[in-house]
């Protein structure tokens, strides 16, 4: 703990003098890391910005993309149902759409949120990017539903629809989510990497995720395959929370204790979360500039 780590050392006494605890604050001063802010911005710029060439589920001719012609974002499954979700956290979905579209289609995405980064005593930095996002494009689909390798890409879908359905006149699902994501960057002020380049190929200096949560919730349009008329008001909701890089989690540990992914027609079957998405942010937001502060405890 930092009290006892830059405590004065134990010695016989002796006659005090001004001077000598200011040097002591001192240095405390340039011993304990410094934790700042940057703008959400410093990681929502640098999504999307990594191609994947070396996964044999996508087809050579989507170069590199999972869904195109949108840039790679993450997706989310539900291992025990075959759920899966995708949200447009990074507004990637919406910013292709509208220059497709030729702006004649948006769906008004924003983003809002803090990176908290904490100097480390080897120079690198502890950054918490605390990432909240409305109005993203959302879809869910079964894969048990699927017959190709790419299931985010295409396996039909049971509730919503993706940019080039939307496109071909499809009414697009829009939802909430919150993304947490903690992670060791190569320095302080380095810029922050894309998800998927830090899971994938992680430069020198960086270090997977020790955190990596997700929450949403979604409403739109139900399809046929999910055994209701075409076009039945649905939602879907997940809760991802993955506890990664820890050098003490138990064998078979497979670092995400919490995979859900619920989809229901309006009105029926809804798992009323205890948190909303919104409250679920700023809690969070709150919980990190405290913990991440000179002299808490972590």
């Amino acid at each position: 703990m930092l009290d006892s780590l830059f405590a004065a050392p134990r010695a016989r006494p002796r006659p005090t003098t001004r001077s000598a605890r200011p040097q002591v604050e001192a240095l405390e001063e340039r011993c304990v890391p410094a934790t700042t802010t940057r703008p959400i911005g410093d990681f929502v710029s640098h999504q999307g910005t990594f191609r994947v060439f070396t996964d044999p589920s996508i087809p050579p001719s989507n170069n590199g993309l999972y869904v195109p012609p949108v840039e790679n974002y993450f997706g989310w499954s539900d291992p025990s149902s075959g759920l899966a979700v995708s949200m447009d956290y990074a507004g990637l979905a919406d910013a292709k759409v509208q220059e497709l579209s030729h702006g004649a289609i948006s769906f008004h995405t924003q983003v809002s949120g803090q990176v908290i980064e904490r100097g480390l005593p080897d120079g690198r930095a502890e950054v918490n990017v605390l990432l909240h996002t409305t109005d993203a494009l959302s879809w869910a689909f079964s894969s048990n539903d699927s017959t190709t390798p790419n299931l985010f890409g295409d396996t039909p879908l049971l509730f919503g629809a993706r940019v080039p359905d939307v496109l071909a006149g499809a009414t697009p699902a829009l939802g909430e989510s919150f993304l947490q994501v903690r992670f060791i960057n190569s320095a302080p002020g380095a810029p922050l990497p894309d998800l998927l380049q830090l899971f994938n190929a992680p430069e020198p200096g960086q270090e997977l995720p020790t955190i990596l949560s997700f929450r949403g919730t979604a409403t739109g349009e139900l399809h046929a395959l999910f055994g209701v008329p075409e076009g039945t008001p649905g939602r879907v909701q997940t809760t991802q929370t993955g506890i990664l890089n820890h050098s003490d989690k138990p064998p078979r540990f497979d670092g995400f204790p919490a995979e859900h992914v619920n989809l229901h027609q309006v009105g029926q079957g809804a798992v009323k979360p205890d948190t909303s998405v919104q409250d679920a942010f700023l809690l969070a937001v709150a919980e990190a500039l405290d913990t991440g502060a000179p002299g808490k405890k972590k």
